[in-house]
């Protein structure tokens, strides 16, 4: 169902991508590859314009030049081009009748599968991840088997979000071990959603015509939404998940990416290795198949209802709301019936894992599917959901551990399978689908359900229902893919599909994408640095993959076409280059022991300066103020000089909340009035590509409360690295110093980056003052996971403490709080709010002696609180605290971390 290209080109890369992607057939006439439906394929294999056998090398070529790129490929099958060359031998040899081969729709055409889906070949099926590299499957699953019949040729496997996002709430979508970050072709800081995030994005690029995806709730709806193809998810048990890494039972389904009924056709059916889902919905498998439904007046006399609430409040002020409403119009001249402004029962609920028993079933089924899926294996190199756990402790730098983390496992491995509390989730949500979108679907009468995005996704989840999400348009500000999606009752596919071809072909909304260069691959290697640790670019200086040099100009390249839109660096350092390649020198240089260099682990890596730590060069320091642009420093501030003694690559400066917000207060975070307002996104915050920066307070520009260094990296490791680099004794700031360097430990602190660095630790947990910051379950049930890491790690954790002398201690704030609570016109607080007063009121108590008093006499070897609340309670004292990435609110989408204070 993917749309021929039939708009002009849009700009040069495009041109590049099209003229390169011609095959010349036995005739002499060319046939343009990139953007073919399958019907296109089939047209050219009856005239001699194509063979299967060009159809894979082509494929292979576009793999091998971007998915170095967009890493949504983790392995190309082996035997792709023989199965190719047999496809087009048994087209020579068979039987034609007008026009067409009896070979049908799939014959010879490339498919590629989401790597949760088994085949007993020389592919492997890892869930995108190294804990089940060369586990060898009994059998191929069920729909493989039905590919297979059907003349398809396995490409290859598509990558994934790793476990199906199941590991950790901190993996961002489309990453995996074994594949790394998947791109989105559209919009590099785009999500590309998942977990079918490989599936997609390789359509959508034109690296495979179809893919298949697997989906328990929004895995194939999202990532078709995010990259602008077709994805069907159908009914549960009408694709056989025999032979596929389970989740859920109950909402497992296999489904398809762009050209979507074709490959429907092939895999729909009764299977006895699926029995009970299969039997219950092979009624619903209409005689003749479902091609037969794609027809252009498919929206004549069919009633669709819009659902609005809350499905639209992600896209307020987005003009993806005004092409929403254009679409409306197409379906009522297409001769469909819209009622508008639907509601479903109880939505709150059935959005919220929690209350709806979504997340306590998924949690406890995971665990017991997975186990039997590991079990059946021929051979695996884990047996269980806990070797699984314990692969991952043994092998931190394979799976990026220290970073990830894997709270979600650890929740699943300790659940004790099914019980009283499962059975009482699933009723839950079959009450809630019952009363919520049944009942709005037949007191309504439609044929569907239309929202904009992915959106409904878990309504449909829930209760198994089947969608369509077909491409709707492009939002003008991000230029990311948005879709539309059509969603109806059990074994309405037909009729869905009906509506979506009819929209689909009246709009014909679909473009390919721009496919530009988003990360470069040095000396034929496919290092990439997205996402790079320190660590791994000191290993790939090593061997010869990287070098300083290109290392800055890929950054400085990202600086220049990124901070126009996120506005996080005030300046590039001129002497940047000149710094690298004087690194490079010194590399050639130097002595190596062990495959490592004497240099230190910053040698020849840029950082970024917060613009209020002062350098003696060309660089402003100016707190983000055009008042002190082009002032002039007497000397590099000793953070600064001991950056360049570590050989550190100085990049530029950062930008900053102006004057560190002490000129006002209704200046927002983050802004400046030479940097302008910071952008963020979930997945890339600013400077997301830079791989260290350090914040400070200056000694040249100094506020009253706290003047720390501060290092900022990805990762624990990177911040460390920085740490080491900037300790120590200076005569220049002698008071504060001379007291702290006694802390500074010999050999500094790197030493102590350690996989069991939680056994035997004692942590404390208060929550009185910091959680009421976070109203939301979400983020507090992932704060309650991640204890539940903390003592699978060996912590004790005393939980629920409290600081002594709460209550008599002196409130400064109480009575302006209740002030202003009495005075909201005057004080606008409907407007501005008091936060800072709540957050000041709530933390008065945690003073020195009270947090001190806390750690001795708990005996404490850290304090742990979710978010940032802490801060104040461990400035005022001078205490040491580290922030490390925990989660992202499941409402806005915005990070929030675990606070480690001592």
């Amino acid at each position: 169902m993917k749309v021929s290209l039939t708009k002009p080109l849009l700009s040069f890369l495009s041109l590049i991508l099209l003229l390169s992607s011609f095959i010349n057939g036995a005739n002499d006439s060319q046939f343009p590859i990139v953007e073919a439906t399958i019907a296109d394929i089939q047209l050219a294999f009856a005239d001699g314009r194509l063979t299967s056998r060009q159809l894979v090398d082509f494929y292979i070529d576009q793999i091998e030049r971007l998915n170095p790129l967009l890493r949504s490929v983790l392995e190309i099958n082996p035997d792709a081009r023989s199965l190719a060359d047999e496809a087009d031998w048994e087209r020579e040899s068979t039987t034609w009748r007008d026009g067409k081969s009896l070979l049908g729709e799939l014959h010879g055409v490339p498919v590629l599968l989401k790597d949760s889906i088994a085949t007993k070949d020389a592919l492997n099926t890892t869930m995108g991840s190294y804990t089940l590299l060369g586990s060898v499957s009994p059998r191929d699953a069920t729909v493989v088997e039905r590919l297979r019949r059907a003349g398809a040729v396995i490409m290859g496997k598509a990558s994934l979000s790793e476990w199906y996002g199941a590991r950790s709430w901190l993996i961002p979508y489309g990453w995996c071990g074994r594949g790394g970050q998947g791109v989105n072709p559209y919009v590099e800081l785009g999500d590309p959603c998942g977990s079918s995030s490989g599936s997609a994005i390789s359509v959508a690029a034109s690296m495979v015509a179809v893919s298949l995806g697997t989906e328990t709730d929004a895995s194939i709806i999202c990532p078709a939404d995010h990259n602008s193809v077709v994805g069907i998810k159908p009914t549960v048990g009408l694709t056989s998940r025999a032979g596929v890494v389970p989740v859920s039972p109950r909402q497992d389904t296999i489904g398809t990416v762009s050209d979507a009924v074709y490959v429907l056709d092939a895999i729909v059916g009764y299977d006895p290795r699926d029995h009970e889902a299969t039997n219950a919905a092979a009624k619903f498998i209409p005689l003749g198949g479902y091609k037969q439904f794609l027809k252009e007046k498919g929206l004549k006399g069919k009633r669709l209802g819009v659902v609005r609430n809350p499905f639209l409040d992600i896209y307020n002020g987005s003009s993806a709301i005004s092409t929403f409403e254009c679409h409306l119009k197409t379906l009522r001249q297409g001769g469909a019936t819209v009622i508008d402004h639907l509601e479903i029962e109880n939505i709150d609920i059935i959005n919220d894992a929690y209350q709806s028993g979504e997340g306590i079933a998924l949690t406890t089924e995971f665990k017991v599917e997975l186990n039997k899926y590991l079990h059946d294996l021929v051979n695996s190199p884990v047996k269980s959901l806990a070797d699984i756990i314990a692969f991952n402790l043994e092998n931190p730098e394979l799976e990026l551990m220290t970073k990830y983390g894997q709270e979600q496992l650890i929740a699943a491995e300790m659940t004790n399978g099914i019980g009283e509390d499962v059975f009482k989730a699933v009723d839950t949500m079959k009450k809630l689908s019952e009363n919520g979108f049944e009942k709005l679907m037949k007191e309504n009468e439609l044929d569907a359900m239309v929202t904009l995005g992915w959106g409904a996704s878990t309504v449909l989840a829930i209760g198994g229902y089947p969608a369509i999400s077909v491409p709707a348009g492009y939002e003008l500000s991000s230029k990311m893919p948005f879709g539309i999606c059509f969603g109806g009752l059990k074994g309405t596919e037909p009729k869905l599909i009906e509506i979506a071809y009819a929209f689909e072909q009246a709009t014909m909304v679909r473009r390919p994408p721009p496919i530009v260069r988003m990360g470069p691959i040095f000396n034929g290697s496919n290092f990439s640095i997205k996402e790079a640790t320190i660590a791994d670019i000191q290993r790939a200086f090593a061997d010869g993959r990287l070098t300083s040099q290109q290392l800055v100009d890929y950054y400085i390249d990202r600086i220049s076409r990124l901070d126009p839109q996120l506005h996080d660096v005030l300046e590039v350092n001129p002497d940047a280059r000149c710094q690298a390649d004087k690194a490079d020198e010194a590399r050639k240089e130097a002595r190596w022991r062990d495959g490592r260099s004497s240099l230190g682990e910053l040698h020849g890596v840029p950082v970024l300066l917060k613009d209020n730590i002062a350098t003696k060069d060309a660089l402003d320091t100016t707190t983000g103020s055009y008042v002190l642009l082009g002032s002039k420093v007497q000397r590099d501030a000793t953070v600064l000089e001991r950056l360049r003694g570590a050989a550190a690559v100085i990049l530029g400066k950062a930008t900053l909340t102006e004057w560190y917000r002490t000129r006002s207060s209704l200046i927002p975070n983050d802004w400046s009035a030479r940097g302008g307002q910071v952008m963020s996104s979930k997945s890339n915050p600013p400077l997301a590509s830079l791989v260290a920066s350090v914040l400070s307070q200056s000694p040249h520009v100094r506020t009253q409360l706290g003047n720390k260094l501060q290092p900022m990296g990805r990762t624990v490791s990177d911040a460390v690295y920085v740490f080491d680099a900037i300790v120590g004794y200076d005569s220049r700031d002698h008071n504060a110093i001379e007291a702290a360097a006694k802390f500074i430990p010999k050999g500094g602190y790197k030493q102590f980056l350690k996989n069991d660095g939680l056994k035997g630790k004692r942590l404390g947990v208060v929550r009185n003052a910091f959680l009421a910051f976070y109203n939301g379950i979400f983020a507090i049930s992932t704060f309650e996971t991640h204890l539940s890491t903390l003592r699978y790690g060996g912590a004790t954790i005393i939980d629920h403490l409290e600081v002594a002398n709460k209550d008599i201690i002196l409130d400064p704030f109480k009575n302006i709080i209740a002030f202003n609570s009495d005075n909201p016109d005057l004080e606008m607080t409907k407007k501005y709010g008091q936060e800072q007063f709540v957050m000041a009121d709530m933390t008065s108590a945690l003073g020195e002696d009270g947090f001190e008093k806390l750690m001795k006499e708990s005996e404490l070897d850290a304090m742990v609180t979710l978010g940032w609340a802490a801060s104040t309670v461990l400035a005022i004292g001078g205490y040491p605290a580290i922030s490390v990435p925990a989660g992202f609110e499941s409402s806005n989408e915005m990070p929030f971390g675990l606070y480690l204070g001592d």
